[in-house]
Protein backbone atom coordinates (compact mmCIF):
# COMPACT_ATOMS: atom_id res chain seq x y z
CA UNK A 1 0.00 0.00 0.00
CA UNK A 2 1.07 3.25 -0.78
CA UNK A 3 -0.38 6.62 -1.70
CA UNK A 4 0.83 10.09 -3.72
CA UNK A 5 -0.96 13.16 -5.66
CA UNK A 6 -4.55 12.11 -3.63
CA UNK A 7 -4.65 8.33 -4.29
CA UNK A 8 -3.97 5.48 -2.32
CA UNK A 9 -3.07 2.21 -4.47
CA UNK A 10 -3.05 -1.45 -2.34
CA UNK A 11 -1.20 -4.04 -5.01
CA UNK A 12 -1.08 -8.30 -4.24
CA UNK A 13 0.91 -10.58 -5.92
CA UNK A 14 1.50 -14.79 -5.25
CA UNK A 15 3.99 -14.49 -7.84
CA UNK A 16 1.43 -16.16 -10.37
CA UNK A 17 -1.37 -13.23 -10.40
CA UNK A 18 -1.29 -9.53 -9.49
CA UNK A 19 -3.69 -7.28 -8.58
CA UNK A 20 -3.73 -3.19 -8.29
CA UNK A 21 -6.64 -1.21 -6.73
CA UNK A 22 -6.59 2.73 -6.70
CA UNK A 23 -9.08 4.42 -4.46
CA UNK A 24 -9.12 8.64 -3.78
CA UNK A 25 -7.74 9.62 -0.65
CA UNK A 26 -9.52 13.27 1.03
CA UNK A 27 -6.40 14.56 2.25
CA UNK A 28 -3.37 15.41 0.15
CA UNK A 29 0.60 14.23 0.79
CA UNK A 30 1.59 11.04 0.67
CA UNK A 31 1.73 7.93 1.90
CA UNK A 32 4.64 5.79 2.15
CA UNK A 33 5.10 1.98 0.93
CA UNK A 34 3.36 -0.01 4.20
CA UNK A 35 3.31 -3.96 3.58
CA UNK A 36 0.68 -5.66 5.35
CA UNK A 37 0.88 -9.71 6.15
CA UNK A 38 -1.68 -11.45 4.00
CA UNK A 39 -3.55 -12.78 6.44
CA UNK A 40 -4.55 -9.32 8.22
CA UNK A 41 -5.44 -7.91 4.94
CA UNK A 42 -7.97 -10.92 4.63
CA UNK A 43 -9.19 -9.77 7.68
CA UNK A 44 -9.02 -6.46 6.72
CA UNK A 45 -11.50 -7.27 3.23
CA UNK A 46 -13.84 -9.30 5.44
CA UNK A 47 -14.17 -5.58 7.61
CA UNK A 48 -14.42 -2.84 4.99
CA UNK A 49 -16.77 -5.21 2.77
CA UNK A 50 -19.50 -4.18 4.98
CA UNK A 51 -18.23 -0.68 5.47
CA UNK A 52 -20.05 2.38 3.75
CA UNK A 53 -18.08 5.08 5.07
CA UNK A 54 -14.90 7.01 5.27
CA UNK A 55 -11.84 5.08 6.10
CA UNK A 56 -9.09 6.83 8.75
CA UNK A 57 -5.33 5.49 8.31
CA UNK A 58 -2.53 5.91 10.46
CA UNK A 59 0.72 4.18 10.28
CA UNK A 60 3.83 4.24 12.49
CA UNK A 61 7.16 2.77 11.11
CA UNK A 62 5.75 -0.97 12.63
CA UNK A 63 2.22 -0.76 12.77
CA UNK A 64 -0.83 0.24 10.48
CA UNK A 65 -3.89 1.40 12.04
CA UNK A 66 -7.37 1.78 10.60
CA UNK A 67 -10.54 3.51 11.69
CA UNK A 68 -13.87 3.15 10.15
CA UNK A 69 -17.73 3.39 11.53
CA UNK A 70 -17.02 2.04 14.84
CA UNK A 71 -14.38 -0.46 13.88
CA UNK A 72 -10.82 0.36 15.05
CA UNK A 73 -8.19 -2.66 13.77
CA UNK A 74 -4.40 -2.62 14.03
CA UNK A 75 -2.01 -4.69 12.10
CA UNK A 76 1.55 -5.05 12.15
CA UNK A 77 3.78 -3.90 8.63
CA UNK A 78 6.39 -6.39 7.35
CA UNK A 79 10.17 -4.93 7.23
CA UNK A 80 11.36 -5.07 3.37
CA UNK A 81 9.77 -3.93 -0.12
CA UNK A 82 7.63 -5.06 -2.35
CA UNK A 83 8.11 -6.19 -6.04
CA UNK A 84 8.86 -3.40 -8.24
CA UNK A 85 5.58 -4.15 -10.40
CA UNK A 86 5.66 -1.51 -12.72
CA UNK A 87 8.42 -2.24 -14.43
CA UNK A 88 6.92 -5.06 -15.38
CA UNK A 89 3.47 -4.51 -16.66
CA UNK A 90 3.45 -3.82 -20.32
CA UNK A 91 2.73 -0.31 -21.68
CA UNK A 92 1.46 -1.87 -25.27
CA UNK A 93 0.09 -4.95 -26.95
CA UNK A 94 -0.68 -6.97 -29.70
CA UNK A 95 -4.03 -8.38 -28.79
CA UNK A 96 -6.48 -6.30 -26.78
CA UNK A 97 -10.60 -7.57 -26.38
CA UNK A 98 -13.90 -6.41 -24.23
CA UNK A 99 -16.57 -9.08 -23.68
CA UNK A 100 -19.29 -8.45 -21.17
CA UNK A 101 -18.24 -9.54 -17.66
CA UNK A 102 -21.44 -12.05 -17.58
CA UNK A 103 -20.90 -14.12 -20.36
CA UNK A 104 -16.66 -14.27 -18.99
CA UNK A 105 -18.04 -15.63 -15.96
CA UNK A 106 -20.87 -17.89 -17.25
CA UNK A 107 -18.57 -19.75 -19.38
CA UNK A 108 -16.14 -19.91 -16.88
CA UNK A 109 -18.20 -21.54 -13.81
CA UNK A 110 -19.29 -23.73 -16.27
CA UNK A 111 -15.88 -24.67 -17.67
CA UNK A 112 -14.81 -25.75 -13.91
CA UNK A 113 -16.62 -28.56 -13.92
CA UNK A 114 -14.46 -30.16 -17.03
CA UNK A 115 -11.40 -28.84 -15.79
CA UNK A 116 -8.59 -31.07 -15.39
CA UNK A 117 -6.66 -31.56 -11.53
CA UNK A 118 -4.51 -28.27 -12.53
CA UNK A 119 -7.65 -26.24 -13.26
CA UNK A 120 -6.41 -25.70 -16.72
CA UNK A 121 -8.69 -23.43 -18.94
CA UNK A 122 -7.66 -22.09 -22.95
CA UNK A 123 -8.35 -18.77 -23.72
CA UNK A 124 -8.53 -17.50 -27.24
CA UNK A 125 -8.93 -14.49 -28.79
CA UNK A 126 -10.03 -15.17 -32.22
CA UNK A 127 -9.80 -10.89 -34.30
CA UNK A 128 -11.25 -12.47 -37.55
CA UNK A 129 -14.19 -14.40 -36.27
CA UNK A 130 -15.06 -11.31 -33.00
CA UNK A 131 -14.88 -14.15 -30.64
CA UNK A 132 -13.15 -15.57 -27.38
CA UNK A 133 -12.92 -18.94 -26.91
CA UNK A 134 -13.11 -20.74 -23.78
CA UNK A 135 -12.25 -24.79 -23.19
CA UNK A 136 -10.87 -27.12 -20.65
CA UNK A 137 -10.52 -31.04 -20.76
CA UNK A 138 -10.61 -33.96 -18.36
CA UNK A 139 -9.81 -37.35 -19.72
CA UNK A 140 -12.19 -38.43 -17.23
CA UNK A 141 -15.15 -36.44 -17.75
CA UNK A 142 -15.04 -34.93 -21.38
CA UNK A 143 -14.33 -31.44 -23.08
CA UNK A 144 -16.44 -28.05 -23.35
CA UNK A 145 -16.08 -25.17 -25.39
CA UNK A 146 -17.76 -21.71 -24.64
CA UNK A 147 -17.87 -19.38 -26.85
CA UNK A 148 -18.47 -15.68 -26.39
CA UNK A 149 -18.72 -12.13 -28.86
CA UNK A 150 -15.66 -10.07 -28.14
CA UNK A 151 -15.08 -6.57 -29.49
CA UNK A 152 -11.13 -7.37 -30.54
CA UNK A 153 -8.38 -5.98 -32.55
CA UNK A 154 -4.59 -6.86 -33.06
CA UNK A 155 -3.28 -10.37 -33.64
CA UNK A 156 -5.22 -13.58 -32.58
CA UNK A 157 -4.24 -15.40 -30.00
CA UNK A 158 -4.24 -18.75 -27.40
CA UNK A 159 -3.12 -19.34 -23.88
CA UNK A 160 -3.54 -21.59 -21.28
CA UNK A 161 -4.35 -19.97 -17.47
CA UNK A 162 -5.67 -21.67 -14.39
CA UNK A 163 -9.18 -21.21 -14.40
CA UNK A 164 -9.75 -19.69 -11.11
CA UNK A 165 -7.85 -17.12 -11.25
CA UNK A 166 -9.40 -16.16 -14.83
CA UNK A 167 -12.65 -15.94 -12.06
CA UNK A 168 -11.32 -14.11 -9.42
CA UNK A 169 -10.44 -11.20 -11.96
CA UNK A 170 -14.33 -10.71 -12.24
CA UNK A 171 -15.20 -10.83 -8.63
CA UNK A 172 -13.31 -7.21 -8.34
CA UNK A 173 -14.42 -6.05 -11.89
CA UNK A 174 -18.53 -4.35 -11.20
CA UNK A 175 -18.65 -3.09 -14.36
CA UNK A 176 -20.74 -4.68 -17.33
CA UNK A 177 -17.57 -5.42 -19.81
CA UNK A 178 -13.88 -7.04 -19.75
CA UNK A 179 -11.04 -5.89 -21.39
CA UNK A 180 -7.92 -8.22 -21.88
CA UNK A 181 -4.98 -7.26 -23.16
CA UNK A 182 -2.09 -9.55 -24.54
CA UNK A 183 0.73 -9.96 -25.97
CA UNK A 184 1.04 -13.37 -27.01
CA UNK A 185 1.40 -17.12 -26.19
CA UNK A 186 3.34 -17.41 -22.95
CA UNK A 187 3.09 -13.90 -21.80
CA UNK A 188 0.66 -12.75 -19.07
CA UNK A 189 -2.49 -11.36 -19.64
CA UNK A 190 -3.87 -7.95 -18.23
CA UNK A 191 -7.50 -8.11 -17.31
CA UNK A 192 -9.62 -4.53 -16.45
CA UNK A 193 -12.86 -3.12 -15.86
CA UNK A 194 -13.77 -2.04 -19.43
CA UNK A 195 -15.27 1.17 -17.82
CA UNK A 196 -12.99 1.71 -14.83
CA UNK A 197 -8.95 2.14 -14.92
CA UNK A 198 -8.83 2.25 -10.93
CA UNK A 199 -8.30 -1.60 -10.98
CA UNK A 200 -6.13 -3.87 -13.36
CA UNK A 201 -5.01 -7.83 -12.78
CA UNK A 202 -2.26 -9.64 -14.59
CA UNK A 203 -2.27 -13.28 -14.55
CA UNK A 204 0.34 -15.51 -15.66
CA UNK A 205 -0.15 -18.10 -18.52
CA UNK A 206 0.28 -21.85 -17.30
CA UNK A 207 3.03 -23.31 -19.28
CA UNK A 208 3.64 -26.98 -19.26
Amino acid sequence: MYGNAGKLTSAATDSFRLAEKTVPMRTGGSVPELLIPARNAAELIRILEGVNADVEIYYTDNQLSLQTDGVYYTSRLLDGSFPNYKQILPKKFTTEAVVLREDMAGALKSLSIFADKFAQVSLSLDTVKKSMFLSSRNPDIGEQISTIKAATSGESVSVSFNGRYLADSLQSISGDSVRLHSNGPGKAMLIKDAGDESFLYLAMPMNR
